[in-house]
């Protein structure tokens, strides 16, 4: 039985690659995810920045993610959220 005769005359793609769409929509979902980790971390930032260093450690951050995590101290809490 032939190739062509299988699939009734149909060829066949080499290779099966991703469609323009689904890049685009793939593109779409991972800039959604990223605007909503950078609004979630704009918003617990100021909370963080309340803790006490020892408590930040025991939560597992570094050194230098407290120190950026104390550059945001200043900023107003958020009461709505």
């Amino acid at each position: 039985m032939s190739l062509s005769t299988m699939t009734l005359g149909r060829s066949l793609p080499a290779e099966k690659g991703g469609s323009r769409v689904g890049a685009a929509f793939s593109a779409l979902g991972h800039s959604f995810v990223a605007a909503q980790q950078a609004r979630a971390d704009r918003v617990v930032r100021p909370y963080l920045a309340r803790l006490p260093e020892a408590e930040l450690k025991q939560i597992g951050f570094t050194a230098d993610e407290i120190a950026e995590i104390r550059k945001h101290r200043h900023l107003p809490v958020v009461r709505w959220v």
